[in-house]
């Protein structure tokens, strides 16, 4: 017989079943709450993705102001190999 966590975490399920059979009879109520999170859940990537973007596009600036070869990215190596040629 289960002991410990997993027996608890059964209980817990089961008397969540039991209060959402009770208090929420209408079975559509679940969807804005997950219409919410998976918007919040796509939003926070692409704000995230955005935001790394930006992020690395000032590195670049801030060393190609300061006279720094790391520029990075394609448009800095083909900077530096047409330098060099």
């Amino acid at each position: 017989m289960a002991r410990g966590p997993s027996r608890r975490r059964l209980t817990w399920r089961a008397a969540a079943q039991v209060l959402a059979t009770l208090h929420f009879a209408d079975p559509l109520t679940p969807i804005p709450g997950a219409i919410s999170a998976c918007a919040h859940s796509i939003l926070g990537s692409a704000l995230a993705g955005f935001w790394r973007v930006r992020d690395g596009r000032a590195a670049r600036t801030a060393a190609a102001a300061a006279g720094g070869a790391g520029g990075g990215g394609l448009a800095g190596d083909l900077a530096s190999s047409r330098a060099q040629a």
